[in-house]
This record gives structure tokens, sequence and C-alpha cells, in this order.
């Protein structure tokens, strides 16, 4: 989840423009091809996002993993081309709740929006930033 995205209340270009900029940050952070980044869902009420994440090799998987779970602004930042001032900052948790990203801000949010990134072979996550 993002702190400040209200995912209901955004037009369809400001939606769309919000679902470029979330597969943009995580494709520039990982240095991925942007295709590789897949939203599965947003649950507007919540602004909930659940992706996938193809990281190409078995062995970017766990650091990927990490990184969304324990510093979820990493990747979503201005430097990866994310407006954190529009949308907030990110808090995640994994997909069983075993990650607060509300006090250590891991990948995706966790109050405005979490998302949730499946990493190759099934690992999933809940990301927003």
């Amino acid at each position: 989840q993002f702190t400040k995205l209200d995912f209901v209340s955004l037009s369809d270009e400001e939606k769309t423009a919000f679902r470029q900029a979330f597969r943009s940050a995580i494709a520039t952070s990982e240095k991925l091809d942007i295709s590789c980044i897949l939203i599965t869902s947003i649950d507007p009420l919540s602004s909930e996002i659940s992706s996938e994440v193809i990281v190409g090799k078995e062995a970017h998987i766990a650091p990927f993993r990490r990184k969304v779970l324990l510093d979820p602004n990493s990747i979503f930042s201005v430097a990866n081309g994310f407006n954190s001032a529009l949308y907030g900052s990110a808090t995640t948790s994994s997909e069983d709740g075993t990650a607060d990203a509300a006090k250590k801000k891991k990948g995706k949010k966790k109050k405005k929006q979490s998302s949730k990134d499946k990493k190759e072979e099934g690992d999933k996550g809940a990301i927003g930033g």
C-alpha cells in the first residue's frame, strides 16, 4: 500500500499513470524489462496491489524479496521514477502477514495500498510504494 494513494478517487488517466509508475519503478530498480512486471489486481477500496515480478535468475529472488519486505521505498523512489510525493510511502507485508512494512517500510504498502509481489516460482509478497 502507499500512504497517500486513494485509488477510487483517481481518474482513468491517473490510474493508468499510477500503474505505469508502479511497474516502471520495479523494472528500473531491478534492471528488468517492464514486461516482467504484471499488476494482477488492485483492490479499489484498500488500494492493495497484487503483482507478479519475473526476476529471471533464481539467485535474484531472495534479494528482491528482502528488498520488498524490508525497504520497499528503495524501489518506489524518485530515483526510480516513482512519484512518492503524490502516492506516498510504500508499506508491505508478505502474503502470510509475517512482515509489516508500516513499521520497517518493506516493499509495498500496508495502509494505503498493499501490493503483492510474486517472484519467479510463485514467491509472493505484498508491495506498496
